[in-house]
């Protein structure tokens, strides 16, 4: 999630998926102030991370999370990415496609500018996610996120299933494009205003078929991000 100050950013972040939440991760671009640390005080993490931690933040930490990692990192770590299999090791560059443009993709139905910045938000969320990737985001808040699973369709069905009534008029990011139409069909019931997937299916026809017929807009625009 993003927002205007760390602690509403956290809040929302939390509301994606509460369950999952314990035990899990935090993350944040921003230093981990006292109102955030005093947030996360209500539940139990291994670990959190931000580019500085207010003195204050770091006392309550230490008094009321004594197990809580607590790291420090200046600046985002870039490299390879190194995958062990059966036969050795893959290594390959750990790096992110280009953020979609509006000059280099194409709209389908009517063009949805005003949710750019969603779009782009769930973009991003979808590209850091394991394959197949599937995210559901609104007023930029991850609302449902389907991830790693062996099908589409069903990283579309957990996303919403997450998200249940707050899909209503919210966003859809695909890390890859829809094999099928089946996806819109689903996120059109649900009330997804707007989709952003890179294409290149050979049935990219039925499924833009299948979002003009149901008033859904959708972009289109020339990188996959699958992460593995």
């Amino acid at each position: 999630a993003v927002a205007k100050s760390v602690a509403e950013a956290y809040r929302l972040a939390l509301a994606c998926d509460p369950v999952s939440a314990f035990g899990g991760i935090l993350s944040f671009t921003r230093e981990l102030d006292l109102e955030t640390a005093q947030l996360m005080c209500e539940h139990f993490y291994e670990v959190a991370a931000a580019p500085s931690i207010a003195p204050e933040a770091l006392e309550l930490l230490k008094t009321k999370k004594p197990n809580l990692r607590v790291l420090k990192i200046e600046k985002p770590l870039a490299g390879e990415q190194i995958t062990s299999g059966r036969a050795g090791f893959l290594v390959q560059e750990d790096t992110l496609a280009p953020l979609p443009s509006l000059a280099a993709g194409k709209w389908v139905g009517v063009p949805r500018e005003d949710l750019w910045d969603d779009l782009i938000f769930a973009w991003k969320t979808a590209a850091i996610t394991k394959s197949n990737s599937i995210v559901l985001a609104k007023d930029g808040a991850s609302l449902g996120i389907g991830g790693g699973f062996t099908n589409r369709v069903d990283a579309v069905n957990y996303a919403i299933n997450m998200a249940k009534e707050r899909a209503q008029g919210c966003v859809l990011a695909s890390d890859a494009f829809f094999p099928f139409a089946d996806s819109i069909e689903l996120a059109a019931k649900a009330g997804v205003a707007a989709i952003i997937q890179p294409g290149g299916s050979m049935r990219d026809a039925e499924v833009i078929e299948a979002a003009e017929k149901l008033g859904v807009s959708m972009f289109m625009g020339s990188h996959r991000v699958f992460r593995h």
